[in-house]
């Protein structure tokens, strides 16, 4: 290939673009005036090889230029165009997707897109051992971008996406396989309840009167999408009473419900389950089990009545099992809003990145700084140096809670004689960890919403020691008013909460730093729920781990 005008461009670049970037101009004229020849020449010629040349020269120059951020993205878009046309530009064109979405954030969901489409094109061209790496990244980017897609809530492209990713992952035998079929089938659900949504919106918009379109759309809400919120303001008169009753009471915070009002619900959640699906009748059942429990734990005098909500709480718990058994992993995981197992198929590079997935369904992805992959308890865990490691999770409105709470994970310290924090958020707020010098830990936590007072300190007394795995739980159990430490599945102290809730804070959550110091050692299958798990639960999660089995 003759070689374009390279000297052109950097020249222009050495002296600011002079004489070429005057204010007038836009990028398209910029982009024209340093490579259109060249782009044209290659355009024309027969083979592809030359294409991907001049776009691995452009998105040089757009590396190095400074300023000029339209221009730059352009070029980067340019870069790409050429560069995906020939195998030997695919690095580039995948290089060129990765700065396009730095400089242009609005466009990431687009740049998505473009590396999915390189990294098709390099798993259709690996060969042997390069084979499975290419697999791999394609199944990531499958999944990163189906899950882009759904919360979208275009369901149907998700769930296109995620049989993708399956057959990827099915043809090398990959073990993120079970996590992608558990996937598919919330994607299915949501398509069906989305259509079934759009129609009953459609009648009603038609006809507003329409009394049983519209009370299909509430149930709709209640059951299959679980947002009694957003039901509410459906109602109308002329509703079935039970609608008009239920439906106010089930949006509210189930502490906001008085007790006898809890039963009712229970009761009626019960009903609504008989007529529905498999999904909608999960989401009843649940719904039913909570407020039975809610009813039992206000203290209710011990008769008769209370005996019968013992019984039925436990038939409830039974119809609860099968239907999630056949669906469930080996432990369920209710109310989770993040579980890390940091095994090796959850780490995935994004823009020169590297970053953990979050397994609870929540999206609560997090940035990867420093630690590294190493063998974990179940599976691989994650290293930290004690000095600049760690996790960010940010500050997603899942791990602002305030009410009942539960984190849980397991622990290999380096060495012991200083302050680190294995998690941190605010200790005047939703909640931070501390590991002391001598091993023992502490939960703080506050209602100042900051790292300032109020806040509780709660002591575990008794330490963990260095170079062992030891399971970690601390549980702040709001509607009982206790706090809870458990050592490897057993309850080492329990002590009174000092609030009824805590405040949110605007701070980030980092797993492995924070105020106190940075974690030394390594961490294993991380949960944190928005509730407060049972002796029972807790003791579950030791024993899975225990066992060397994963969370998933």
């Amino acid at each position: 290939m003759a070689q374009p005008h390279r000297h052109l461009a950097f020249c222009a670049m050495a002296f600011g673009f002079a004489g070429v970037c005057a204010a007038a101009e836009d990028a398209e004229r910029q982009f024209e005036a340093l490579f259109g020849k060249d782009l044209r020449r290659v355009t024309a010629a027969a083979g592809t090889r030359d294409d991907a040349e001049l776009g691995t020269q452009i998105l040089d120059a757009a590396r190095r230029a400074k300023g000029l951020p339209e221009l730059r993205a352009l070029m980067c878009q340019k870069a790409y165009e050429l560069a995906i046309r020939d195998e030997a530009g695919y690095a580039t064109a995948i290089a060129a997707a990765k700065a396009l979405a730095q400089l242009v954030p609005d466009r990431a969901a687009d740049c998505q897109e473009k590396l999915l489409k390189a990294y098709r094109l390099v798993f259709a061209k690996a060969r042997a051992a390069k084979r499975l790496a290419a697999g791999k990244q394609l199944a990531e980017q499958l999944l990163l971008v189906a899950d882009l897609k759904a919360k979208t809530a275009q369901w149907a492209e998700a769930e296109s996406l995620y049989r993708q990713a399956l057959g990827v992952a099915t043809s090398l035998r990959l073990a993120v396989r079970p996590a992608i079929l558990e996937k598919i089938r919330q994607a299915a659900a949501a398509r069906q309840i989305h259509l079934r949504k759009t129609y009953l919106e459609g009648r009603l918009v038609k006809a507003p009167a329409d009394l049983e379109a519209r009370a299909d759309l509430i149930r709709l809400y209640v059951i299959d999408m679980d947002r009694p919120d957003e039901a509410a303001g459906l109602l109308t008169d002329g509703l079935d009473e039970a609608l008009r009753t239920y439906v106010p009471l089930a949006a509210k915070p189930i502490e906001d419900v008085p007790p006898q009002a809890c039963l009712e619900l229970a009761e009626w959640y019960r009903g609504l389950s008989a007529k529905a699906a498999k999904a909608g009748r999960v989401t009843a059942l649940g719904r039913a089990k909570q407020y039975y429990e809610r009813f039992l734990s206000a203290g209710q005098p011990k008769d008769v009545a209370r005996v019968k909500v013992q019984v039925e709480l436990k038939d409830v718990t039974g119809e609860l099992a099968k239907l999630v058994g056949e669906d469930k992993p080996a432990l369920a995981l209710p109310g989770a809003v993040l579980v890390m197992t940091f095994d090796k198929d959850t780490l995935f590079e994004e823009d020169g990145h590297a970053f953990v997935r979050d397994l609870s369904g929540r999206g609560n992805h997090a940035l990867v700084v420093g630690a590294a992959p190493t063998a974990g308890l179940a599976g691989e865990a994650l290293a930290f140096d004690g000095q600049d490691d760690f996790v960010s999770l940010g500050n997603p409105r899942w791990l602002q809670i305030t009410g009942s709470m539960t984190i849980a994970m397991w622990l290999w310290p380096q060495q012991l004689g200083a302050r680190r924090n294995p998690f941190n958020k605010a200790y005047g707020g939703e909640g931070t960890i501390t590991l002391e010098r001598s091993g023992t830990a502490h939960f703080y936590w506050g209602t100042s919403g900051a790292d300032k007072r109020p806040f509780q300190r709660f002591l575990m007394r008794t330490p963990i020691p260095a170079g062992e795995w030891t399971h970690l739980v601390v549980v702040r159990d709001l509607r009982n008013g206790q706090m809870r430490w458990y050592r490897n599945g057993v309850l080492a102290v329990q002590a009174a909460a000092s609030y009824p809730a805590a405040r949110p804070s605007k701070a980030k959550a980092y797993l492995g730093k924070g105020y106190a110091g940075s974690f030394f050692g390594k961490m294993d299958e991380v949960a944190i729920f928005a509730g407060a798990l049972s002796a029972a639960e807790v003791k579950a999660l030791y024993d899975l781990g225990r066992e060397g089995k994963s969370l998933r």
